[in-house]
């Protein structure tokens, strides 16, 4: 079930995915402000080198993430964190955005 479009580049497959994510941002070394405040997102894709997350704001391009991926109903959530490749307005959804994020870990 690999999502792949015309001239795609990437070096993994992508699986669909439906799980809550809760994102925050980390302050860049040496920074005086304490990490970020949460946001809640949904993880739009998956692969082994990282996700596409449906999230209510733009995220800024190369930052540090802290993500936690809820699974299911599982009272546990898989932290881990990830950089911000790109991040786009959805076009179907405008007051939404995708961001590709790579795992670090």
């Amino acid at each position: 079930m690999k999502t792949v479009t015309k001239g795609d580049r990437r070096k993994q497959a992508r699986f669909p995915q439906n799980l809550r994510v809760s994102i925050t941002p980390l302050p860049d070394i040496g920074a005086k402000k304490t990490k970020g405040t949460a946001i809640s997102g949904s993880i739009h894709n998956m692969s082994q080198g990282g996700l596409c997350v449906i999230t209510p704001r733009a995220l800024e391009k190369s930052s540090v993430l802290r993500c936690e991926i809820a699974i299911g109903e599982a009272p546990i959530k898989i932290s881990t964190l990830m950089q911000v490749r790109w991040t786009e307005r959805q076009k179907l959804h405008p007051e939404k955005f995708l961001s590709g994020l790579s795992f670090l870990l």
